[in-house]
């Protein structure tokens, strides 16, 4: 069997600084472990669509969340600090600097944009940069040739990161055999290339809390991404709750795990810039849906 070369030094920091974003965890079953813990809250006989209506009343009363006190922490690399805000339905900035600036990745209504200091081992110069009908296509075009220049799909992120609501018409429901709490919500969809791709949602049945998202192919049931939460903690003016450890692994892509620990979250926060959601002028910028055209940030259309 042939084997799978790992990817270049360069794909590989770009997957570790935008993991962040993408929200992937550990092989370890998921413990729970968080407000609810030892204390189960919902009835044995959950349905299926309760159990979405609970998850999506956390996601009704999160329309968005920042945190200014992030670090980062990935195998073989030195710690970063930064940011990460979010905002439904296609918001989301993160920005991670240790002695210079790491990485700026993001997503707004029109582009999904991702950038990697060069000094460090980043790609280019430029800001790789497309638009979100044409996101799935440019990914599976880069897998295909070896490589993931935005490692982190922007939709999924956004359940991944609790601000998106689930639709109970599109999930099934497989609870665990052993008759224990950890149940499993899955819905699929079919990627650019006909791959037929499965999206499993972890659920602690018993309390109502999400341990973790996984993409898997359907073909073979491997893992392409997932995300662990952890650290689950409540918000005391909202009742949101929210994980403050996101463990991070992209299996498919041979990338190492990264932990991202979050600290003070101010939940559906007020008066947001505007230029949180863009990409940050004067960057050049490579348009992957245009052949690889360069422009500058300013002369984008968001």
């Amino acid at each position: 069997m042939t084997r799978r070369p790992s990817p270049p030094p360069a794909v590989r920091l770009a997957l570790t600084a935008c993991a962040a974003l993408l929200c992937t965890g550990a092989g370890c079953t998921p413990k729970a472990k968080g407000p609810w813990y030892g204390r189960p809250t919902l009835s044995e006989d959950l349905t299926r669509e309760q159990l979405v209506r609970h998850i999506n009343d956390q996601a009704a009363r999160t329309a968005g969340w920042q945190c200014q006190s992030m670090t980062v922490q990935v195998a073989n690399y030195p710690k970063a600090g930064g940011m990460i805000a979010v905002e439904y339905p296609r918001r989301l900035r993160l920005k991670a600097k240790a002695v210079i600036p790491v990485a700026d990745v993001g997503s707004n209504a029109d582009r999904v944009w991702c950038w990697v200091n060069p000094k460090i081992g980043g790609p280019g110069p430029e800001t790789l940069t497309c638009k979100h009908p044409n996101f799935d296509a440019v990914r599976c075009a880069a897998e295909q040739s070896g490589g993931m220049q935005i490692p982190f799909d922007p939709d999924w992120m956004m359940e991944v990161l609790g601000v998106a609501p689930l639709d109970p018409r599109s999930v099934t429901l497989q609870k665990a055999p052993d008759g224990g709490p950890l149940w499993h919500l899955v819905s699929h969809r079919t990627d650019a290339s006909g791959r037929r791709v499965l999206r499993v949602i972890h659920v602690d049945a018993a309390h109502g809390q999400v341990l973790a998202h996984e993409l898997r192919d359907a073909a073979n049931d491997r893992v392409l991404a997932r995300a662990e939460l952890q650290d689950h903690r409540r918000d005391p003016e909202t009742d949101v709750v929210l994980p403050h450890t996101i463990h991070i692994t992209w299996p498919a892509a041979g990338m190492p795990g990264m932990t991202m620990r979050l600290g003070e979250i101010e939940v559906n926060p007020r008066n947001l810039p505007d230029d949180l959601w863009s990409i940050p002028g004067g960057q050049r910028v490579r348009h992957l849906d245009d052949e690889g055209r360069i422009t500058t940030a300013a002369a984008c259309s968001y």
